[in-house]
């Protein structure tokens, strides 16, 4: 039996069915690499197996927790910073860093702070006591962590924030010659680094800030041997070694979530795309476990990014975010590692009478175990007349002689401006 088929339905049959057989194997193409995202994504949840929980699963009952401090840190410090009507909070912030600086300038040696700049000093003081009280409350009690993605505006406003109140009364704390209160502050701030283990770049600038101070405190050659101790465990609890590929897995989880969810027609496109970048945060996971400064030639060597769906004609952000944030890491894994063998090296003081000809003659359990992370090497270690520094050689790999930035804010990213060393200098 023949059937006949008629014309125009052979006709809408020709117009349909090369539709149908693209949406076929755009559906298929969109399982295949559906699948091919899994797998990639699966491979670094593996290695993420052995990182420690981001949070506990059971926390004891009626245990003051850290976290809990230094939310409500955060909170006081974007409320009262809104709670000036004359201009945005984050113009503030701003403000309150200038205040800082210019503390850390007059610390220095450079010009006292004028009449209005002490003002504005003892304004943000008086309104940020609840934050500084917070912040030291903190201090002592154990860091639980907060759950990937609560109250994220918080922990990348508040919390600098909240630090800079700290740093702010560090200096006022130095200036007035109070070396206890100063030393009690400066571990208040080392400790709250814990708080800020997923932004990278801000932990970076706080830890070469406090390490800065550090210097300072030192300076005043009246730190006792108790204080010294506080500041070396405070320092030794800085930087977790899982740190930044706990961070890896929170931004491979991020990337995978934002290809799943991409709207037809473009999900297979962005999801062949997402491969890319799972396997590029994959190679970032496995350079993690190199000791540096071989960790820094790995993420330098990371795979090209993809296209960018939401900018075209760009790549992924995925390989230069992450060759942005191991040097900032590194910055501030050296300014840590230098302020703790600092540290060292004036209980050696304090003991025998001198300075150590070399950083080899400290104490192993004083020193700590950290070499240089841009070299690979010890730290160096320079004495003059009135000072020493302890130092890393920073992003250019070159030793400068101990030559660090004035402001430890503004340090230059690599090949931009002059080049610093980073570290610490204590004046006698």
């Amino acid at each position: 039996m023949v059937i006949r088929v008629r014309p125009s339905v052979r006709r809408a049959l020709r117009v349909v069915a090369p539709i149908l057989i693209v949406v076929a194997a755009w559906n298929v193409w969109t399982n295949v690499e559906t699948r091919r995202l899994q797998r990639a994504y699966g491979s670094i949840v593996q290695l993420e197996m052995g990182l420690p929980s981001e949070v506990p699963s059971t926390v004891p009952e009626g245990e003051q927790r850290a976290d809990s401090y230094y939310a409500a840190a955060a909170v006081a410090a974007i409320a009262q910073a809104a709670s000036d009507r004359s201009e945005q909070p984050d113009q503030v912030f701003i403000r309150q860093g200038r205040v800082v600086r210019r503390q850390r300038e007059a610390l220095a040696g450079g010009p006292p702070l004028t009449a209005a700049e002490a003002s504005a000093r003892d304004v943000f003081l008086a309104r940020n006591s609840l934050v500084t009280d917070l912040v030291e409350r903190a201090s002592p009690l154990r860091f639980h962590r907060f759950p990937d993605g609560e109250a994220s505006g918080l922990r990348f406003r508040g919390l600098p924030a909240a630090a800079r109140s700290e740093a702010m009364r560090t200096a006022h704390l130095l200036a007035t010659g109070d070396v206890s209160g100063a030393g009690s502050s400066i571990a208040a701030r080392l400790r709250l680094l814990r708080a800020l283990d997923v932004d990278v770049a801000q932990k970076s600038i706080e830890a070469v800030e406090a390490a800065t101070d550090i210097g300072f405190l030192l300076s005043s050659g009246r730190v006792g041997e108790i204080d010294l101790i506080v500041l070396d465990r405070a320092l030794s609890e800085a930087y977790a070694e899982s740190e930044f590929r706990a961070l890896l897995f929170r931004l491979a989880r991020a990337r995978y979530d934002i290809a799943l969810s991409a709207d037809q027609p473009l999900r297979p496109v962005a999801v062949h795309f997402g491969v890319t970048e799972q396997k590029t945060i994959a190679e970032a996971m496995d350079a993690t476990r190199l000791p540096w400064p071989q960790r820094l030639t790995a993420m330098e060597g990371l795979r090209e990014g993809m296209l960018n769906l939401e900018r075209p004609g760009r790549s992924s952000d995925v390989k230069p975010l992450l060759q942005r944030l191991t040097p900032l890491m590194a910055n501030g894994i050296g300014a840590i590692s230098a302020a703790r063998m600092a540290v060292a090296v004036e209980g050696h003081r304090q003991r025998t009478g001198s300075l150590p000809k070399a950083l080899g003659d400290l104490e192993p359990d004083r020193r700590g175990a950290m070499n240089d992370p841009y070299s690979g090497e010890p730290f160096r270690y320079k004495v003059t007349a009135n000072s020493f520094v302890v130092y890393s050689v920073g992003s250019n790999r070159r030793d400068d002689g101990g030559n660090l930035a004035e402001d430890p804010s503004r340090i230059p990213a690599k090949g931009v401006g002059p080049t610093f060393d980073v570290g610490v200098e204590v004046k006698r």
